[in-house]
């Protein structure tokens, strides 16, 4: 495998972004292409190892060449070493509006339509991913960035652990009741993510603050009064087996005539200029 631990251009870093457990996001500046303009860029760094080393390059290097709208894009990775430890870094583009969670606590509602629009973007955005065999595994508002024209894009698409207790609290609360019971991550396990996020958009506040609650699938219905997004609701943030799949919510007629109403097609294999 090509693995590359050189890079042809320097990148000074700015601020940290973000700081989490195993990996960090950083503020950078560089002349990537050559053009004798800089910009900004976000720059994560992924603390990998032996076992998780070529799977993780891999997933990047399919992500990377997927180039779908309503996934981040990235622009270059590389390894980097730092004493006896190896990190994957990603360089992205940078979002100046931040991510969807900064955005949720901003604003005390959101608008219909801003709902119904970042909804389907990540509805498109993981049957993008389904389709390539891909799983979000830590879909979340936190993981979720904004670009200037208010679109959605899923991020942090790498290789999670699988182990709970490797999890951040706040991104524990939107994992399904078999992730918490220690199954292994698969396509529905994002649906319900996806179900959370949609609460979420809608009142403001997270569907589950314990995780007994999420086993029981026990949250506030009565805060959401439009019937849409109740039904909505009840197939993503169900158990396992009666969870409805990305491809069959793309094909349900209430969520397809929203579609046309708010004139957001499925762009999925056309990147956003």
């Amino acid at each position: 495998m090509d693995i590359k631990y050189q890079i042809d251009y320097s990148y000074e870093i700015i601020k940290n972004i973000d700081n989490r457990k195993n990996n960090r996001t950083l503020l950078v500046i560089c002349d990537l292409n050559k053009t004798g303009e800089k910009k900004y860029y976000s720059l994560k760094k992924l603390e990998i190892n032996d076992k998780n080393k070529f799977q993780s390059i891999n997933l990047v290097r399919k992500i990377k060449s997927m180039n779908r709208k309503y996934i981040i894009k990235i622009n270059d990775f590389f390894i980097e070493k730092e004493d006896t430890k190896e990190y994957l870094c990603i360089l992205t583009d940078y979002y100046e509006k931040g991510n969807l969670e900064e955005l949720i606590k901003k604003k005390e509602s959101l608008s219909l339509r801003f709902i119904w629009k970042i909804f389907i973007q990540l509805v498109f955005g993981l049957n993008s991913l389904h389709s390539n065999n891909i799983i979000a595994q830590n879909l979340s508002p936190q993981n979720i960035y904004i670009d200037d024209e208010n679109n959605a894009l899923i991020s942090e698409l790498y290789l999670d652990s699988g182990n709970i207790k490797d999890k951040e609290y706040s991104i524990l609360l939107y994992n399904s009741p078999e992730i918490i019971n220690g199954k292994g991550y698969n396509q529905k396990s994002d649906v319900w993510s996806l179900g959370c996020i949609l609460y979420e958009l809608i009142t403001g506040k997270k569907p589950f603050y314990l995780i007994e609650n999420i086993l029981k699938i026990k949250y506030d219905k009565n805060v959401v009064v439009n019937n849409d997004f109740l039904y909505l609701l009840s197939k993503l943030l169900s158990y396992e087996n009666s969870r409805i799949s990305i491809n069959l919510l793309l094909k349900d007629r209430m969520l397809g005539i929203k579609i046309i109403e708010e004139n957001l097609f499925n762009e999925e294999n056309i990147k956003g200029k």
